[in-house]
């Protein structure tokens, strides 16, 4: 049997108040005799987080420790690492996460017999959506098919193991924080198959106050902008493949009006005529009444101010939940 090895991959900012629990979970795993390094990159944290980082690496020789002099996003991180992984996988784990005792055993073992050149594992918070799903249910291990992502079959969070050389073919897209779902398709097309298996090898701390997931949230001209990138990067990396099923169409109907209603809110009419015309074309379904009629008036001022308004309300004020 081939000894393979493993990039455990954290990007942090600004968590010194649970950082040494991720570091803590990575180090407990040593005791499996696995190979691994776990690459931390410090995305400009402002407070006590490097510190921690540095005084680990210093007494644990599996952890590599790379800081950046200011913040440039997650994914930047995130790249930089990769760009140091010297294992045959890389395993991404972020910082207000942490591993069961049992993560890198259960990660090779499985990856050990498979064959497969990305692997998916089951988060703590996500095992009733996979039950849930019938393509993931009743089942020890899902060989899980690019389409099936692709149409949205499966639409869950997992945690990835995925071969280094795939990561580093396709970067993270640097200028985006979030919407990771579209270059997560991109590893899907290059493996083709996704095997996923349902034990729980990482926990994972949601509704965090700095949680990067409050960054979809629509507040602002510049979160719009990123949102309006990552669609556009779905209709260019994967409008092709969706429109051979007619799944694929609906959803790229929908994705051409969400396009649709941010160029509007950017008070962008000449890219919202475009995205109009191309909602036609498809014929799925008709552009939405109140998004034609903010087309025709140019009322995308108003639609701006009354979106920022609903999301303060409801996420701000209100305290609603994020999907």
């Amino acid at each position: 049997m081939k000894t393979l090895k493993y990039s455990v991959i954290t990007p942090i900012y600004n968590r010194e108040d649970c950082v040494a629990r991720c570091l803590d979970s990575v180090a407990g795993n040593l005791k499996w005799g696995v190979e691994f390094e776990h690459i931390v990159v410090d995305d400009g944290s402002t407070d006590g987080t490097a510190s921690i980082v540095q005084a680990y690496a210093a007494r644990c020789p599996h952890i590599r420790f790379i800081r950046f002099d200011g913040n440039r996003g997650t994914n930047a991180a995130r790249n930089a690492a990769i760009a140091a992984a010297t294992g045959d996988f890389c395993i991404l784990l972020d910082s207000d996460d942490y591993f069961v005792p049992e993560a890198l055993q259960i990660i090779d073992g499985t990856v050990q017999a498979g064959g497969y050149r990305h692997y998916c594992f089951a988060a703590d918070d996500m095992m009733a959506y996979y039950k849930s799903n019938p393509l993931l249910a009743d089942s020890e291990h899902t060989a899980i098919r690019y389409e099936d992502f692709l149409l949205e079959r499966i639409k869950g969070d997992f945690i990835h193991v995925i071969a280094t050389d795939t990561l580093r073919k396709y970067p993270f897209d640097e200028q985006l924080r979030i919407y990771e779902g579209v270059f997560f398709k991109r590893f899907y097309r290059e493996a083709q198959e996704v095997l996923f298996t349902p034990e729980v090898v990482t926990v994972r701390e949601r509704d965090r106050a700095d949680s990067v997931t409050r960054d979809v949230l629509l507040r602002d001209r510049k979160t719009m902008a990123k949102g309006l990138k990552s669609k556009q990067l779905l209709a260019d990396w994967f409008g092709d493949d969706l429109l051979r099923y007619e799944e694929g169409r609906a959803i790229l109907q929908k994705t051409y009006a969400s396009m649709l209603e941010l160029n509007l809110l950017l008070n962008d009419y000449t890219e919202a005529r475009k995205c109009k015309e191309k909602i036609e074309n498809l014929g799925v379904a008709p552009v939405q009444g109140r998004l034609e009629l903010v087309r025709k008036l140019h009322l995308g001022r108003l639609y701006y101010a009354l979106r920022v308004m609903y999301v303060f309300i409801r996420y701000d004020l209100l305290k609603a939940k994020i999907s």
